[in-house]
């Protein structure tokens, strides 16, 4: 029997992977608050590698919280800090429902009280008007950047270096996809593709010869930067076969031809076009030479015009956004159907495009930050799969472990030092194999970039619906009559790994 008057606690941890926090340290602190005002610590709820942005379903530690509560297990929540807890405005709402108490490290909030509830309300509001805050500041600096013509940030294009000088070996690849790509009797992209990655036969362009994948050479050129300045090196992605997507994507890429891109929202919040225009449309012109001849890139967009002029006669048009085929009705699980404002469902469900696409990117920019090459992994449990997920958990937990026991003092820091030596290289074995299994080469780019979030969001937008489709079911519900913008309760992002 419990006594009166002491608190039955659930200890709630959530991290992402980028959290400097791990869940080991963040239950140690939380056990020494229950300890020290006497209260009962009953089971702990963890969500590991979850952003604040992934959906609560019924399968998560948040679920079964909310289970406990309602069976009258526990009274009060303890977690290091509201963030970890609260992930909107309506996961505090949910709290208040079920007359939990919310206790964080920084101060107690009792939320069966008006004042209670009054302060969490304006810490959540704050704490997500702070991520809003950080996106625009960022959106708004990107577009002011592309703008002035500067070099655009993220992982470097195929024949330039990151400060936008030209690097004339790969440049000479460059201007041959875009020759061959114009000229009369033009060769495909599977075909440029195959010829890139190395195969020769019949039909093959002969001028082309193999080239290593760019996030691969991208990953070998930082890695002897960070070599020279004495820190540890990254895992190295397989070469592997260039796609077509990776060839349309360097042919419809603007840059060749000398102009500003940015693809990403503007300031205002509407998508912006590949070519960055001044205040009178006039096309911006970026600070770096070009690779290509105008004449010739304006003849390539011409014959992939074309293309999807003749896919569309053949019903098989590209998608024009990002939803297309992918977002489902949660009501009866069809696939929506994209409109020039809208995702709808015939009776069912009618939603913003543009309020529904703003907030997927999001999420899934947060998501891609964290992703590891394994959770990449093309479907398909197969025996080395499930020992390679198998072996990466357990080395990530032990190493987790001993991180924490060296911030309680159980360890010296020549012991933390032994084991991260001795873990670092079979972690980095590891996750280079994982990462040689992501066959798409738009992922693996995605995967080498050092600012994923900022590639996600230049990415075009065949590269950006694989990434959703790759990460995410998403799932979208009936929002509220006179709700005013988006309610993220509506807009389910469920993992698919």
């Amino acid at each position: 029997m419990n006594e009166p008057g002491v608190h039955r606690v659930a200890l709630y941890a959530r991290q992402s992977k980028a959290d400097a926090m791990g869940i080991d340290r963040q239950l140690s602190a939380m056990r020494v608050l229950v300890r020290s005002r006497g209260w009962e610590a009953v089971e702990s709820f963890v969500d590991d590698d979850v952003s604040a942005s992934a959906s609560r379903g019924g399968d998560t530690a948040w679920a079964r919280m909310l289970a406990a509560a309602d069976a009258g297990k526990v009274d009060t929540v303890v977690a290091v800090d509201l963030d970890r807890l609260l992930r909107s405005t309506q996961d505090l709402i949910t709290l208040i429902d079920h007359s939990l108490v919310a206790v964080t490290l920084d101060g107690e909030i009792d939320l069966s009280t008006g004042d209670g509830e009054f302060r969490a309300t304006m810490l959540a509001a704050i704490a997500r008007f702070e991520v809003r805050r950080k996106s625009e500041r960022q959106v708004r600096a990107s577009v002011q950047r592309a703008r002035r013509g500067q070099v655009p940030s993220g992982m470097r294009s195929l024949g330039y270096a990151t400060d936008g000088a030209v690097i004339e070996r790969e440049a000479d690849v460059v201007r041959e996809i875009f020759r061959l790509f114009a000229s009369y009797e033009a060769p495909s992209r599977s075909s440029i593709a195959r010829a890139l990655s190395g195969e020769r036969s019949p039909g093959l362009p002969s001028t082309l010869t193999h080239v290593p994948k760019q996030s691969r050479t991208v990953a070998i050129e930082r890695n002897e930067r960070r070599l020279a300045a004495g820190l540890e090196l990254k895992p190295v992605p397989h070469d592997g076969a260039w796609s077509p997507n990776t060839i349309r994507a360097l042919l419809v890429n603007p840059r060749y031809a000398g102009y500003a891109v940015y693809t990403g929202k503007d300031a205002a919040g509407a998508r912006a076009g590949p070519i960055v225009r001044d205040e009178n449309g006039d096309p911006v012109r970026g600070r770096w030479e070009p690779i290509v001849d105008e004449a010739i890139w304006r003849a390539a967009q011409r014959r992939l015009a074309g293309q999807a002029e003749a896919a569309g006669s053949a019903g098989m048009l590209e998608r024009r956004h990002l939803g297309s085929g992918l977002y489902l009705c949660d009501t009866c699980s069809s696939l929506v159907s994209a409109h020039s404002r809208s995702y709808r469902r015939r009776g069912h469900i009618a939603r913003s495009r543009d309020l529904v696409e703003a907030y997927v990117l999001v999420a899934v920019a947060e998501r891609v930050v964290d992703v590891e090459p394994i959770d990449l992994v093309p479907a398909g449990e197969s025996p080395h799969l499930l020992q390679l997920r198998t072996e990466v958990v357990r080395y990530r937990a032990r190493l987790r472990r001993v991180e924490a026991d060296y911030d309680e003092g159980f360890v010296e820091a020549h012991d933390l030092a032994r084991v991260r030596r001795s873990l670092g290289p079979l972690l980095a074995e590891l996750e280079s194999e994982a990462q040689s299994l992501v066959a798409d080469e738009d992922l693996a780019q995605l995967l080498a970039s050092q600012d994923r979030a900022q590639e996600l969001r230049l990415a075009p937008l065949e590269v950006q619906r694989k990434i959703v489709a790759t990460l995410y079911e998403v799932r979208l519900k009936k929002q509220s009559r006179g709700r005013k913008g988006l309610d993220p309760d509506t807009v389910v992002l469920v993992p698919r790994r």
